[in-house]
């Protein structure tokens, strides 16, 4: 039955690899599951402050520069994570970790960036609309740890342009089949141990997408280039007579730093971020209250010569490859 007005729960988006930058491809698109997408098209308009018109009212406003960018937030999802890792870090190895069972996918930082595109379709609206944003990158991702909810992804997106569509890209889109992980399986180690008494994380990691403005009649930016990579973040910890964090800052030592979730059904698979080379600064203990004293530390990684990269992403399940 048409609606006369849009929800969510009825959008169809698209997402699909880029074979020429800024141009839709006519197949290969996938849908994955979503938690919201707020990547299009916006354009102010601008003040126009002349004088001398005879009257004191307001003319008509300017065109601002037209931009797509936005966040996309994903559940980090056994399959379809892969697919996203890529969008982020680019190209991947594989390894067939068990005959036709399992495949190990591993990304590294510094890898050169594919362009996507990617539809949001409203079909059930009286007269069905939708637009695709095309030349889609990625800037880069991040995630928080807690103790409960589902692990979820934000991934900062930049465009080239966004066109509107008369129909849906792909009626028949590839599909992973949904198995998530959650918070609840998280895990945090350094050097190859479990970090006590950690109540919260934040995970950051940019490309640092630097956009070239490029003057034309189409509004369009030329392109949207990776420069330097960058990793970040906090960790909340419990003050305690554990001294591992205060000896890394005491030191000046940096360690490594290793995320990981994993599923209970398919103890197997695992998706892993390894920061090679992390230091921590050094953060104030502020006691505000007769409970538990909580830390609030910051960190941040660096190239390790040894791995020849900041950081590395591994996912190991049962898709054999990510194209």
């Amino acid at each position: 039955m048409a609606k006369p007005r849009g929800q969510g729960a009825d959008v169809i988006q698209l997402i699909a690899k880029e074979a020429i930058y800024g141009t839709a491809p006519a197949n290969n698109w996938w849908r994955f599951p979503m938690r919201s997408d707020d990547v299009s098209g916006s354009q102010e308009l601008e003040d126009d402050p002349v004088w001398n018109t005879g009257n004191a009212d307001d003319g008509d406003p300017a065109e601002g520069a037209f931009n797509v960018a936005g966040d996309l937030v994903v559940p980090m999802d056994a399959r379809g994570l892969g697919y996203f890792m890529q969008m982020c870090l680019g190209a991947s190895t594989v390894v067939e970790t068990t005959t036709d069972v399992l495949w190990t996918h591993t990304w590294k930082s510094g890898g050169d960036l594919f362009s996507y595109s990617k539809q949001v379709w409203h079909p059930k609206l009286s007269t069905p609309k939708g637009k695709t944003q095309t030349g889609i990158k990625a800037g880069g991702f991040s995630f928080p740890m807690a103790r409960n909810g589902r692990a979820l992804l934000t991934i900062p997106m930049i465009a080239q342009g966004e066109v509107k569509d008369v129909t849906v890209r792909d009626a028949s889109p590839d599909v992973y089949e949904y198995l998530p992980f959650d918070n609840a399986t998280g895990n945090v180690k350094i050097d190859g141990v479990v970090l006590a008494n950690l109540t919260g994380l934040q995970c950051n990691f940019t490309n640092n997408l630097e956009t070239v403005e490029e003057i034309r009649a189409d509004m369009k930016i030329a392109g949207a280039d990776e420069t330097r990579r960058q990793a970040n973040g906090t960790a909340n910890l419990r003050f305690s007579a554990d001294e591992t964090v205060d000896d890394l800052v005491d030191g000046k030592t940096p360690c490594e730093l290793e995320f990981s979730f994993s599923i209970r059904s398919q103890p197997t698979w695992v998706f892993k971020v390894t920061l090679h080379r992390v230091f921590f600064s050094r953060t104030k203990v502020a006691v505000s209250g007769p409970g538990g004293i909580e830390q609030a530390t910051s960190w941040r990684a660096a190239r390790d010569a040894t791995a020849g990269c900041m950081m590395t992403v591994t996912l190991a399940n049962d898709v054999e490859a990510y194209i």
